[in-house]
């Protein structure tokens, strides 16, 4: 059986110190009216951009789906030039029950086709372990995960099953006008974005009422006084699991995240059993 050692090695690294990520039962939302707080937008260019604004307000279906505003890529009018820009969401830490990712979708460009080749719109949602997810938006040839839109110019929701196990989730928009032809349409549009069960350590709303009370840690280790009630087995005495802190130096860092132990498997150096094989469970 092979091991997925960095999923272990995050699962190691987080009981030997790091304080739990705690998130709020009632969610996450941002409907854009007061500007793009905690999103990080990149790229475009003078003549076209991300922006929380409410233009242009010609747009058929409106700028919003609710309010004045929505995340928006134009120049306030359209997107003129060769421009390519991304809108990525805060990390949004999940709770244990099941969450679901959100968005209401409006846009004006060349096709409603995804594959089109050009005024691409894509999303990629990257888990907090797990490959990230990157797909096409459109009514025809969209992909599986985020679904088809609705006809140009109509506003319509994604709807998106979010694993807890994830831990944490992060949202990326990204359009590409791919070249500087035709490009005189209105753009593409997101309101009404929310994960529920999910929340940030700032910016965006939390919805359903006050903070929850946060839960306890229920039980951890940080291997300070060695390896307790684990057990360990390996098929070479050399290279073993151990809780101490041995190597001093590991690449650039130190061998744990609090000082002075963690749960390792090597031999105090390396894990080179001497051109022998070895395999080592921590239980």
């Amino acid at each position: 059986m092979r091991l997925d050692w960095s999923v272990i090695c995050a699962s190691i690294l987080f009981l030997a110190g790091t304080s739990p990520l705690m998130a709020q039962s009632g969610g996450y939302s941002e409907d854009f009216e007061t500007g793009t707080t905690n999103w990080s937008i990149s790229g475009g260019t003078s003549s076209a951009i991300w922006a929380a604004d409410g233009t242009p307000s010609s747009v058929t279906g409106g700028v919003a789906n609710t309010g004045s505003s929505s995340l928006n890529f134009n120049n306030g009018v359209d997107y003129a030039d060769l421009s390519t820009g991304t809108a990525t969401s805060p990390v949004i830490t999940l709770s244990s029950s099941s969450s679901t990712l959100t968005f209401f979708c409006n846009y004006e460009t060349e096709s409603e086709d995804a594959t089109y080749g050009y005024d691409n719109r894509q999303i990629t949602i990257t888990p907090g372990n797990g490959s990230a997810i990157t797909e096409p938006l459109g009514v025809t040839n969209s992909g599986t995960t985020v679904g088809p839109c609705s006809s140009m110019g109509t506003w319509h929701q994604h709807s998106i099953a979010i694993t807890p196990s994830w831990g944490t989730v992060q949202v990326e928009f990204l359009f590409d006008s791919v070249d500087d032809i035709m490009n005189d349409y209105a753009g593409w549009f997101i309101d009404g974005f929310s994960v529920s069960g999910g929340s940030t350590t700032g910016g965006g709303s939390s919805t359903g009422g006050p903070e929850p009370a946060k839960p306890s840690l229920v039980q951890g280790w940080n291997f300070d006084t060695g390896i307790g009630s684990w057990s360990v087995e390996g098929t070479n005495a050399a290279v073993t699991w151990a809780a101490d802190g041995a190597p001093t130096v590991v690449s650039t860092g130190s061998a744990f995240a609090s000082s002075p132990n963690s749960l390792n498997y090597n031999n105090g150096t390396d894990y080179d059993a001497g051109g022998v094989t070895s395999s080592g469970t921590a239980t």
